[in-house]
């Protein structure tokens, strides 16, 4: 296993040896076309790139294969340096801009790989150039990668596509894009477009998409196959996805005679505002189990029979201007909304993707859990995950929605013994069913997470108030938080302030 670093800040191509301590300064220097291998053919292979901003187009030179893959990883949390034995680890964004500057670009794509393979990229946003191919990442005739919990903007003339792949034909492309937010500039670009050449037979892209956002001017996914003889892959699969003002959700370009029958493009769970989806003659898409607002939902294409079209799109488009409350996800659905609780369709992520538990009744699409930010507070501190002290208070703020889960970033110091009563409550709203409240979110303890759930289905919301949640009663005893004793309780306070209050008794702390 091999393990190398780069830093735009503190790095230097000519001294540097890769180390977290010595690193180089430029992607190009570590993977580029006339890198120095370094990578270990029998082992998994890693480049941490240090929070910053890299003006570089890239044209990948290392070759990864099976049993030696490589990891192109933005060291956004300074993990990576850390475990590299450097002290003053930087935390932050890694910015990938093929821009020589903010009014000069690069032509060319921030990275291309023709004919590599098994690579994956996580945490990094890719802004492309606006000339050439416009691309934040190009591929050609290569196989096995992966994209997670990556930011993509697509250039403006150009390509100004995020993803671009052209498979070789008849060869599956096995990539995985997962987690990622892309937005397109340009009605033409779409945000990932797999350019397939002509085959005799019908085959597979072997691509799946899931719990990722796309927004903008262009398409989506986009499966493109150019006029001719011949016939088209498809297995494209697209899950738990967020559609918001794109051209098209999912648009198959196809002009073939040939008729795809056995590699339909399939598209389950996904929220689609303001859009819909396309196949061409002889294409094959396959629809189930999304929400659909847009005058046309499908053109060449049969509706899912749990398919909701025509709908109001109570999303999130700026709700925090009107309420003059913290921001949250452009495209979210609104608490009150025909979206939300909507029912799970196809292989459903277990997580969002802000990363966090989805709610047993989930909506379509990738955005369904509010974010719940720890604020200061007393006791135990503020922020991150505590351990509340006896009779201590901590304050939090945020707005629930409908059907979530509830997560108080603390944990319980030991078990709260004997039987569980809970109570939840909310003055202004109906119903209480389907609410999960979660204490002990700190996974180095040991200690098991502690769960108050009152029902499967779910028409309780908390929105836009303030709420008092308190912890009562209990015996402190043992090492794990199993039970609740006393009641667990949420309720409207009479005069909101836009805050929550989080107060507990009967739990002892163990630090924090």
């Amino acid at each position: 296993m091999a393990t190398k670093f780069v830093s735009t800040a503190r790095g230097n191509d000519t001294t540097g040896d890769g180390s977290a301590s010595n690193p180089w300064k430029t992607i190009g220097k570590a993977i580029g076309s006339g890198y120095t291998s370094w990578r270990d053919n029998a082992a998994a292979n890693t480049l941490y790139i240090e929070p910053g901003l890299y003006r570089e187009a890239v044209t990948l030179g290392a070759s990864p294969t099976s049993s030696g893959p490589l990891t192109i990883r933005g060291d956004y949390d300074g993990a990576g340096f850390t475990a590299g034995g450097y002290g003053s680890a930087a935390t932050g964004l890694v910015d990938w801009r093929a821009w020589t500057s903010d009014t000069a670009d690069i032509t060319g794509s921030c990275l291309a790989a023709s004919s590599k393979n098994y690579v994956t990229v996580e945490r990094i946003k890719f802004i492309g150039g606006h000339s050439g191919v416009g691309s934040c990442v190009d591929l050609t005739t290569s196989t096995n990668w992966t994209f997670t919990a990556c930011e993509m903007i697509g250039g403006y003339t150009g390509g100004g596509i995020c993803i671009q792949a052209v498979p070789t034909a008849g060869v599956a492309l096995d990539m995985l894009v997962d987690g990622c937010v892309f937005f397109t500039i340009i009605s033409s670009a779409p945000a990932i477009r797999t350019n397939s050449p002509f085959n005799a037979s019908e085959w597979s892209l072997g691509v799946t998409v899931r719990n990722c956002v796309f927004q903008g001017a262009g398409f989506g996914v986009q499966a493109f196959c150019p006029t001719g003889g011949g016939i088209s892959g498809g297995g494209i699969a697209i899950q738990s996805c967020s559609f918001v003002g794109v051209s098209r959700a999912l648009d198959f370009y196809y002009t073939r005679t040939a008729t795809i029958t056995t590699y339909p493009c399939t598209i389950y769970g996904c929220n689609l505002m303001g859009t819909g989806m396309n196949a061409g003659t002889g294409a094959a898409v396959t629809s189930d189990g999304n929400n659909i607002a847009t005058l046309t939902a499908y053109t060449n294409i049969t509706g899912g029979a749990h398919d909701k079209t025509t709908l109001c799109p109570a999303i999130n488009a700026g709700d925090w201007i009107v309420t003059a409350t913290s921001p949250r996800p452009f495209g979210e659905p609104a608490a009150v909304s025909p979206i939300a609780g909507f029912g799970n369709y196809g292989t459903v992520p277990t997580v969002d993707v802000s990363g966090q538990d989805r709610p047993a009744t989930a909506a379509a699409g990738a955005l369904e859990v509010d974010t719940f930010d720890g604020g200061g507070g007393g006791g135990g501190g503020g922020g991150g995950s505590e351990v509340i002290s006896k009779g201590a208070s901590m304050g939090y703020s945020g707005d629930f929605g409908r059907g979530q889960l509830v997560v108080f970033p603390f944990h319980t110091a030991d078990t709260l013994t004997s039987g569980v009563a809970s109570v939840l409550r909310d003055d202004g709203v109906k119903g209480t069913a389907g609410v999960t409240l979660r204490v002990d979110q700190d996974s180095t303890t040991g200690r098991n997470a502690v769960a108050v759930d009152t029902g499967a289905s779910s028409t309780f919301y908390l929105d836009g108030h303030d709420y008092e949640v308190s912890i009562t009663g209990g015996t402190v005893g043992g090492d794990s938080a199993a039970d609740l004793v006393g009641s667990f309780s949420i309720r409207n306070r009479p005069d909101p302030v836009k805050s929550t209050a989080i107060v507990t008794s009967g739990i002892k702390s163990v630090g924090g």
